[in-house]
């Protein structure tokens, strides 16, 4: 099976509908033209826990509302394989720019290896025919809940499972992207840099996720740059979050993280990497606005950081 974050990292309470968030009235003057930011699903279902509501009691009424709102440029993320099947089935996707998918997967176990494999071409395939160009995979941890390093063995097979995919998906014109949270930073980042040291660099590419290199450091912003150095002509996307004193901020602007010596870097290189906004709240993130507001907001300034891309 694939499987996301578990729901204890976003206990959703009761179902509701999204247009108490601000979903329906997302036409600012912010989003009225066209923007390269890209808006990630994850965000939301953190908005909606934090109003009491559960994006899991009805996920497709969910969908078909954001279809109304301005939010377009989408990077969905599947669940689990029967998550896939009954939303692909359910949900008109063609009202979405789809141009990539995050998806987690158990691919460190050789036991049943070979259908996880199997179930994640399924949904890259069906991807793909959406226009998607990216395949975002985070292989899962061994527990969400409590540090445990997988083997070297485990680690192997990971890497064995990741080659095999993305020349699968090569063959299909996609790119797949490595994907980290911050445990994979654990023990100098081994599991990090395993996966990036041990696999072809033409077929895996890698899904930096900003914050999480810094949380997973020690909130350490020169290791976050030190890694965007090191695999920077790997990058070919940018999750973007951004944080005052280690706890996630409610927009994304100025804080912890420098996003404008990163987009110099890239810049340098002349790597123009796709941005997905994943501005999520967490407990003691500010609570002022709506998401609605803090999308408006934070995709203004990521315009202005990320202007040459």
């Amino acid at each position: 099976m694939i499987y996301t974050i578990p729901l204890s990292r976003r206990k959703f309470l009761k179902n509701s509908s999204l247009a108490a968030l601000g979903f329906m009235t997302a036409k600012t003057s912010a989003m009225a033209s066209p923007s390269k930011i890209c808006l990630q699903e994850y965000p939301w279902r953190t908005f909606m826990e934090r109003e009491g509501m559960d994006w899991h009691n009805d996920p497709i009424k969910h969908y078909q509302e954001l279809m109304s709102s301005a939010f377009k440029k989408f990077e969905p993320v599947v669940d689990s394989f029967e998550y896939f099947k009954e939303m692909s089935s359910s949900v008109d996707w063609s009202a979405f720019d789809i141009g990539s998918v995050y998806l987690n997967a158990i691919l460190h176990e050789e036991k049943n290896l070979n259908q996880r494999i199997g179930q994640v071409r399924v949904i890259a395939k069906f991807y793909a025919k959406l226009g998607a160009k990216i395949i975002i995979i985070n292989p899962s941890p061994i527990s969400w809940d409590e540090a445990v390093d997988k083997t070297d063995d485990e680690l192997n097979t990971q890497v064995k499972a990741l080659s095999l995919l993305s020349k699968s998906f090569a063959e299909m014109g996609l790119l797949l992207a490595y994907h980290n949270h911050d445990s994979e930073m654990r023990n100098s980042g081994r599991e990090l840099h395993w996966m990036l040291q041990k696999t072809n660099p033409q077929y895996v590419k890698y899904c930096l996720d900003c914050h999480w290199i810094y949380r997973g450091s020690g909130n350490n912003s020169k290791e976050l740059y030190r890694i965007v150095d090191l695999y920077a002509d790997r990058i070919v996307e940018l999750h973007l979050r951004q944080s005052s004193d280690g706890i996630w901020t409610e927009i994304f602007k100025e804080g912890d993280i420098d996003y404008s010596k990163i987009a110099r870097v890239l810049k340098y290189r002349n790597l123009k990497p796709r941005l997905v906004l994943e501005q999520a709240v967490e407990k003691g993130t500010p609570h002022t606005m709506s998401i609605e507001k803090s999308y408006s907001l934070g995709i203004q300034y990521a315009n202005k950081i990320f202007i040459d891309f």
